[in-house]
């Protein structure tokens, strides 16, 4: 249909974060979304913030953060359950999503993270049995790769000793 002009009535501003349908087209050779375009879902921008500084938070259903820290302890499976680990501290990510959902639907084998990855990502602060967590779920920003596992038989790490040739005794049996 028609735009119906509502767009000033969603309250989006920039940062945040929206899921949309819309039509591919091209403007002189620059992609975009064409037509009409449907909102589906909308999140506000998250601060950014340490994972001591998420701890120190209270428990709040409508404030997200933004966390970036390292993958530790990655849990099996398809919903996103791991570890996140910056240089403040350590917080379990009770699941990741990849993109803003209410119930985690088991999209975080599509975004192909590994233990050892540097995430981004945007969750609330929640608890499970007196254990803090990043809950909502979190949904996915950004990942880098982490660094590779050092093969300590090969490469630059590897210390060469030269050793002196022994001297053998026989002793009477």
């Amino acid at each position: 249909g028609a735009n119906d002009k509502s767009f000033a009535s969603l309250g989006i501003n920039e940062g945040d974060v929206v899921t949309i349908i819309g039509t591919r087209a091209s403007y002189k050779g620059t992609a975009q979304v064409g037509g009409t375009a449907y909102l589906v879902s909308h999140d506000v921008a998250a601060t950014q913030i340490t994972v001591a500084d998420f701890l120190a938070k209270s428990k709040d259903s409508s404030v997200r953060y933004k966390l970036t820290g390292k993958i530790t302890n990655l849990k099996t499976g398809n919903y996103g359950n791991f570890h996140l680990q910056d240089e403040t501290g350590s917080v379990y990510v009770y699941g990741l999503t990849t993109s803003f959902v209410a119930k985690n639907d088991k999209s975080f084998a599509n975004i192909g993270l590994k233990e050892g990855d540097i995430v981004t990502l945007v969750g609330k602060r929640d608890s499970y049995n007196d254990q803090d967590q990043v809950g909502g779920p979190a949904y996915y920003i950004s990942h880098e790769e982490g660094a590779p596992a050092v093969d300590v038989w090969a490469g630059e790490n590897v210390v060469t000793y030269e050793m002196p040739e022994f001297m053998f005794t026989d002793y009477p049996q």
